[in-house]
């Protein structure tokens, strides 16, 4: 299990996303990935999927809790073989929109703007 949490905050590099879980060839097994209570500001996109040399799946991911601010491009968007995401209670503050694909076990909920 790998996670983050508490308050922190991520600064935007030039052209980088707040958070990007990169993944490959490997299919992930028994992945949990847990993403809390962390402030995200001026990123070209907040937390987002990014493929490098292969479509693996990717599964049981929480993001939960973020607030997003000044994001000029989406807040939360992941993409590909989705299983048990769930994204659930981000606040986005001039940021933008909250996606992920149907999927199995797949839940967003209680996501707001201000």
């Amino acid at each position: 299990m790998f996670t983050s949490g508490g308050g922190s905050a991520a600064a935007a590099t030039p052209g980088g996303s707040g958070m990007q879980i990169a993944v490959g060839n490997y299919q992930l097994f028994h992945l949990v990935l847990v993403v809390a209570d962390n402030t995200f500001w001026g990123s070209p996109n907040g937390i987002q999927t990014g493929y490098y040399g292969g479509s693996a799946p990717v599964h049981d991911i929480a993001i939960t809790g973020h607030s997003f601010r000044d994001d000029s491009g989406p807040s939360v968007e992941l993409w590909g073989q989705l299983t048990n995401v769930s994204v659930t209670g981000n606040i986005a503050c001039q940021g933008g929109h909250f996606r992920i694909p149907m999927g199995a076990g797949n839940i967003m909920d209680n996501n707001t703007d201000c």
